[in-house]
């Protein structure tokens, strides 16, 4: 019988986007406000592995001229990883929990790890609706094709729940996209739910409200009461409040 380790998890500040619209992360909540929403590179060690949950957006430049604002950084996430003693480079495995720009905008800081999604997601990906085809990078202003795609011989696809190593278990999140999927990882606190888009803020889980982007409402309200019966904590992909702790649990 294989023993599950305990993982420790720690939220990397890959930058934080000022003046985004509130509403886009609580469903008819906060229309018209702004806040700042920080992207996250998930850090997930234990039992001798490093795992990678989402990338940030990558390029500050590029992010600049693709939604038209700034990436705040107070360091680069390749020197935040670095100060861990994550080198970029020797990471064998990241999870994208789904295509947006924010999430896989850096897959180009591990150039050798597998990157695994969801093949929903990539089906998605490919062809999104108009309205989301700039999250997915369809529209960028040089008109080149979406970063993402230059890791596709480096993607492991998969479909629905997976565990990928003891005590770390992926799992489908749909709603907020296709494909979208968290990890689940042992800890010595419990069961700790990286969620990311699946529940951007605190606030969507304390009061059972919706992303403010999502392709299917109702698999949203599905994916809650999942999250709720298989997590004993859940951490959101988009609230500052992560940051209060250097490391989970």
């Amino acid at each position: 019988m294989t023993t599950e380790p305990n993982y420790t998890i720690t939220p990397v500040n890959s930058g934080i986007i000022h003046g985004s619209e509130w509403g886009n992360l609580t469903l008819k909540r906060h229309m018209g406000e702004k806040t700042a929403v920080p992207t996250i590179i998930w850090v997930v060690r234990g039992g001798g592995r490093t795992v990678i949950v989402d990338t940030g957006p990558g390029d500050a430049a590029f992010v600049k001229s693709l939604v038209g604002r700034s990436l705040d950084r107070a360091v680069e996430p390749e020197d935040a990883l670095r100060k861990l003693g994550v080198d970029p480079s020797e990471v064998k495995t990241v999870v994208i929990s789904h295509l947006h720009w924010d999430h896989s905008g850096g897959l180009d800081l591990f150039p050798n790890a597998e990157v695994i999604i969801q093949r929903s997601e990539l089906q998605w990906g490919i062809a999104p609706l108009p309205v989301q085809s700039p999250l997915y990078e369809w529209q960028r202003p040089d008109g080149e094709l979406p970063r993402w795609l230059l890791a596709r011989r480096r993607m492991r696809i998969i479909d629905g729940d997976e565990e990928i190593a003891p005590g770390l278990k992926l799992v489908h999140l749909p709603g907020h996209t296709p494909g979208c999927m968290g990890l689940c990882c042992k800890t010595t606190g419990g069961r700790h739910l990286i969620a990311c888009d699946a529940v951007p803020t605190y606030e969507n889980l304390e009061d059972e409200v919706p992303p403010g982007w999502y392709v299917d409402l109702e698999q949203t309200y599905k994916t809650a009461a999942k999250i709720r019966k298989i997590a004993d904590v859940v951490l959101p992909g988009h609230d500052m409040r992560v940051f209060e702790k250097d490391e989970y649990p």
